[in-house]
C-alpha cells in the first residue's frame, strides 16, 4: 500500500500501559519501515467509561474485550480517513492461531497425566492469577488436553465451562433454558481432519460470529468502513490448500506467510510469535472496574433478571480480588451483557 500512494499511509494502532498487552513497539517499527504517518492510542483503565458506549453500538451481546481497543482505534481513525484495512482472516486463512497446535499436541499426552499435571499447575499462583503467563496456559492446555477429543476445541475457546455456568445460573434460568450444552457440542466438530479442519471450523463459527460483526460494528459505529484483504476469496483458498508444514511448526503458525514477507518487515516482527488482541482486564477488575462489575451485576435490576445466583457473582468478584483466580474475561462478558440489556432490552421496554 505504501509503495502505490503518492502520499504517506496513515496507519493506527493501540497501546497499553501494561507491557504484557503492549505492541506499540511493533506497530511502530513496520511504519517506521514505509515510512507511515502513525498515530497510537494509549487505553487506560477509562474502559469504564466507554463500555456503556460500546454496549450501545452493538445491538447483540458480545463478550470479545478487543471491542473496546478496536472501537477506540476507530474513533481516532475516522478523524483522518473514512476506510481503513484490517488483518482479520489472517489466523484462519494461515493456521495463526496457537490452539491449532495445542490441539495437535494434546492428542500426545495421556489424558490422566494431563488432568494431573493441570492439578498441579493450577495451585501454583502464577497458574490462576494472569491469562498471559506460560504457566497459566500451560495449564489450560492440559486441562483440554485431559478432556474427550470431541470436546478439547471447545475447552480451549470456552470463557465459563459447562460446570461454571450451571453455577452461574439460577434454577429458574436453567428450567427454562434445558439442558445446559458444552462448548464443544456447541461449535461442533471440525468438517476435516488436522489443521485444515480447526480452520474451517473456525471460518464457519468464530469468524462470521465473533471477529467480524464485532469489526464492522465498531467501525459503523464511527461511520468508518474497514476492508479485510486477508478474506479475499483466492488468499483463503491458497490458505487452506498449503500443506501443514507450510502451517505450522511447532507452536509457530502462518510459516508460509512468514516466509513470504519476511524480507518486507522488521525482524522483531517476522519472527515473532502470536500475543492476540488483548486487554488488562486482569489488572482493571482489579481496580476501577471492580466497583463498576459489583454495582452492575449485583443491584436490584440485575437481580431481578433471576438469570445469575448473587452467590456465584459474589464468588467471582471475591476469588479475582483475592487473586485466587484470575476471572477477568468472565467477569467481562457478564460487565457487557447486563450493560447490552439495560441499553437495549430495559430502555425499549421503558418506550413501549
Amino acid at each position: 500500500m505504501a509503495s502505490a500512494s503518492s502520499f504517506p499511509v496513515r496507519t493506527f494502532t493501540v497501546g497499553f500501559g501494561d507491557g504484557r498487552y503492549d505492541e506499540r513497539m511493533y506497530a511502530r517499527a513496520v511504519a517506521q519501515r514505509y515510512g507511515t504517518e502513525h498515530e497510537e492510542v494509549v487505553l487506560e483503565a477509562d474502559a469504564a467509561a466507554t463500555m456503556p458506549r460500546l454496549a450501545e453500538a452493538f445491538d447483540e451481546p458480545l463478550g470479545d474485550e478487543a471491542a473496546l481497543a478496536l472501537f477506540l482505534i476507530c474513533a481516532a481513525a475516522r478523524n483522518a480517513v473514512t476506510v481503513g484495512l484490517v488483518g482479520d482472516g489472517g489466523d484462519e486463512s494461515f493456521a495463526g492461531y496457537e490452539r491449532y497446535a495445542a490441539v495437535a499436541l494434546a492428542d500426545k499426552v495421556p489424558s490422566p497425566v494431563a488432568s494431573a499435571g493441570a492439578t498441579v499447575l493450577r495451585r501454583l499462583p502464577a497458574g490462576r492469577r494472569e491469562r498471559r503467563s506460560q504457566v497459566f496456559r500451560a495449564a489450560r492446555f492440559l486441562e483440554a488436553a485431559a478432556e474427550p477429543r470431541a470436546e478439547r476445541y471447545g475447552g480451549i475457546m470456552q470463557v465459563l465451562t459447562l460446570a461454571e455456568r450451571a453455577d452461574l445460573w439460577t434454577p429458574e434460568a436453567k428450567q427454562e433454558i434445558g439442558t445446559l450444552m458444552s462448548a464443544g457440542f456447541l461449535l461442533g466438530p471440525p468438517p476435516a481432519p488436522g489443521t485444515t479442519g480447526l480452520q474451517l471450523l473456525d471460518f464457519e463459527t468464530y469468524l462470521p460470529g465473533d471477529l467480524l460483526p464485532k469489526s464492522d460494528i465498531a467501525s459503523m459505529a464511527h461511520s468508518l468502513e474497514l476492508r479485510p484483504p486477508l478474506l479475499d476469496r483466492r488468499v483463503v483458498e491458497l490458505g487452506l490448500a498449503l500443506p501443514d508444514h507450510l502451517k505450522r511448526t511447532g507452536r509457530t503458525g502462518k510459516v508460509a506467510l512468514r516466509r513470504a514477507f519476511a524480507n518486507e518487515l522488521p525482524p522483531q516482527v517476522a519472527s515473532r510469535g502470536k500475543a492476540g488482541f488483548g486487554l488488562p482486564l486482569a489488572e482493571w477488575f482489579r481496580g476501577d472496574l471492580q466497583v463498576v462489575a459489583r454495582d452492575l451485576l449485583l443491584d436490584d435490576r440485575a437481580r431481578g433478571r433471576g438469570w445469575f445466583r448473587p452467590a456465584a457473582i459474589e464468588q467471582l468478584l471475591a476469588d479475582h480480588a483475592a487473586m485466587r483466580a484470575d476471572n477477568g474475561h468472565r467477569l467481562w462478558t457478564l460487565t457487557m451483557l447486563e450493560l447490552w440489556q439495560r441499553a437495549h432490552v430495559d430502555a425499549a421496554a421503558a418506550v413501549a
